[in-house]
């Protein structure tokens, strides 16, 4: 099957029954290497028994539901492409159909995607949305000066974006039948260089974002129990806090000029605040920061606050 029989099935497809056409949606989706996915749906008022799409580019894949189950289907190629299904019996029918490339690099840095799409059977809402690549935008007005080119023809398209991509969409009411939409976008992909730097920034973010967690998780709070010590609880906790490491009982005693009974009693205190904890190793008393104080958790200093003598 020829263009002229394409042509006469492109503009006079008639309904196998009564059925009225409530809804005609077309989306369009460019993928990045220029390629297109096409998802085509028909909803009828009751079921019907026939169906077709034509579609005016080579198709290099297809599916055909109806009601959301298989249809089997024909494909005839032209030029163009011609999808029958026949003996079925459904109300909302979809194709699922994808193309060679469709969209051309234009003026250096921009690619345009345009194709023709007829209204061939009356309907009561008609609408066709194009869908850009991940990362692509639309060209802007002054970028396109001296051409005859627009970011997206007809006019009356609505740009929106779903959060990750950027798509233009044209609606009709009731539209009378031969009506047909020109459209056309005008785009820029960017380049994987400018992706990588943009991943590159992402990452160092994170990085940051994660050292600046493991300074507040593991070192703030230490340093926020100090002001509700006493100044002899103080001075014990600070030796911890520079060291680092397990202290020796003896040592804390020579640096704070405290006597030995003075640090016990300093040190019971803070044990049993959950401040610290003392290891009996051998004749040697061995004092080290609390896990849960190093992790940030509440210790029971944080309930019980002294007056700083």
């Amino acid at each position: 099957m020829k263009l002229p029989i394409f042509a006469v099935l492109l503009f006079l497809v008639v309904p196998a029954t009564h059925a009225a056409l409530v809804d005609w949606d077309t989306l369009i989706d460019i993928n990045e290497d220029k390629t297109t996915e096409w998802k085509i749906s028909f909803v009828y008022d009751e079921p019907v028994a026939r169906t077709d799409y034509f579609i005016p580019a080579d198709v290099t894949d297809y599916s055909v539901t109806g009601d959301g189950k298989p249809l089997k289907c024909k494909l005839t190629i032209g030029p163009g492409s011609l999808i029958l299904c026949d003996n079925i019996r459904a109300k909302d029918i979809v194709y699922k159909i994808k193309t060679a490339r469709l969209a051309n690099d234009i003026l250096q840095r921009f690619r345009l995607f345009s194709q023709k799409l007829s209204v061939t059977q009356p309907t009561k809402a008609f609408s066709v949305t194009v869908k850009l690549p991940l990362g692509a935008g639309l060209a802007e007005e002054n970028q396109l000066l001296g051409t005859a080119l627009r970011p997206f023809e007809p006019e009356f398209g609505a740009q929106d974006s779903d959060g990750r991509r950027i798509f233009v969409i044209w609606r009709l009411d009731n539209p009378v039948i031969g009506n047909t939409l020109f459209i056309s976008v005008v785009y820029e992909q960017f380049s994987e260089q400018i992706e990588f730097a943009l991943f590159g920034i992402i990452i160092v973010a994170a990085l940051a974002a994660f050292a600046i967690f493991i300074f507040v998780t593991h070192y703030k709070p230490v340093q926020s129990i100090l002001p509700v010590l006493t100044n002899s609880e103080r001075k014990v906790v600070e030796i911890l806090l520079r060291e680092k490491k397990e202290v020796d009982q003896r040592a804390i005693v020579k640096e704070t000029d405290f006597s030995k009974a003075q640090v016990s009693r300093i040190i019971s205190d803070l044990v049993n605040r959950g401040v610290v904890e003392k290891v009996s190793k051998g004749r040697k008393n061995i004092i080290r920061l609390n896990k849960a104080v190093k992790a940030g958790k509440t210790t029971k200093s944080e309930s019980k606050i002294k007056e700083p003598k």
